[in-house]
This record gives structure tokens, C-alpha cells and sequence, in this order.
């Protein structure tokens, strides 16, 4: 075998400690479960003071966007919009820190687009439903932050299922042929 010059010295490739062969279905599971982009990067969420800072700048200039608008006397499309919002914003919080995203939407809610002038009222039944549609709405979006990666990773392997058993179920089908002393040869 020749030398191979690298520099100031000459080294001799050895490639016998790697015998080259594709890997087999099982191996290739393996190092795609192995080396998948899992997770690499977990979730990233919001401190609680960042959160309650978040919030009240979604949560304020909306609710006083929809007063000047005129849309806070239809109290339904201003709930939804602010429940959008709590879901947005409930995204990047942590399940036991979404409340206080719906509480403060619901604040906002309640003062400047239910009642107006800031004043904040509750009105029994009403009041409790909203605020509940809120708070629902922020730790929906919590939960669904939280789940994201893993629905995200869950879809993958299911589409690399597919594409598996598609890729398997398309390959040509031939039987083997019957030796010749075989019967069923000669009919």
C-alpha cells in the first residue's frame, strides 16, 4: 500500500476496522430515533413578571383600539377578540401561570368594554361566564404551547410511518419460482 504525504510525516490510511454494508431497517430506526431533532430545543416560556408585562401590552392597547372602534357595544366580537388574545399570549406561559393572563384580559375586558370609562362592574352570571371564556381561552393556549413539540414530533413519526408502509407496499412482488422436482412445476 502506498503512503499517503499529510504534512511533515507520512501515515497510511487503514480502512479495514470499517467493513462498509447499509444499515439494516432496524439499525436505521434506531439511529433516526436516536438522532431525531426531539426536542433539542425545548419550549421556551415566559417568566411570570415578563407575562404579566406581555399581557397588559396585548390586553390594553386592544381593548382600547376596540372602544374607539365601536366594536366594545357589540360585547361578542370584543370577548372573542380578547379571548384570541388571551390565547395567544396563554401560548407562552406556563399552565399554572395562564390565569393570570385571562384575569387581566378579563379586567380590561370588563372595564373598558363592558361597563366603559374604566369602571369595573360584575354583573353576576354574565361576568362569570366571560371570565371563565377567558381563562379557558389562556390556559388552552397554555396546554397547547406545552403540547406543541410533542403533537409536532407525534406527526412526524406518523408521517415517516406512512411513507414507510407506502414505500413498502409499492415494491414488486414476484414469488419464487418452484424448483423443478416440485409438482406444481410441470401444471
Amino acid at each position: 500500500m502506498e503512503s499517503v504525504k499529510s504534512g511533515p510525516r507520512a501515515v497510511r490510511p487503514d480502512f479495514s476496522w470499517k467493513v462498509s454494508r447499509p444499515p439494516s431497517d432496524q439499525e436505521a430506526s434506531v439511529h433516526a430515533a436516536l438522532h431525531s431533532p426531539r426536542l433539542q430545543h425545548p419550549r421556551t416560556t415566559l417568566p411570570p413578571s415578563m407575562l404579566l408585562v406581555t399581557a397588559f401590552a396585548v390586553a390594553a392597547p386592544l381593548s382600547i383600539l376596540l372602544a374607539a372602534t365601536g366594536a366594545a357595544h357589540r360585547s361578542d366580537p370584543a370577548l372573542l377578540m380578547l379571548a384570541a388574545s388571551a390565547l395567544a399570549v396563554g401560548w407562552t406561559a406556563r399552565p399554572w401561570a395562564s390565569p393570570v393572563v385571562g384575569l387581566l384580559c378579563w379586567l380590561f375586558y370588563d372595564g373598558f368594554d363592558a361597563d366603559r370609562w374604566g369602571v369595573l362592574g360584575w354583573d353576576g352570571r354574565g361576568d362569570a361566564l366571560r371570565l371563565g371564556l377567558l381563562l379557558a381561552a389562556a390556559l388552552l393556549g397554555s396546554l397547547l404551547g406545552t403540547l406543541a413539540p410533542h403533537l409536532r414530533e407525534a406527526w412526524a413519526a406518523l408521517r415517516t410511518v406512512r411513507r414507510r408502509f407506502r414505500r413498502a407496499s409499492l415494491e414488486p412482488f414476484t414469488p419464487p419460482a418452484p424448483s423443478r422436482l416440485d409438482h406444481s412445476y410441470w401444471n
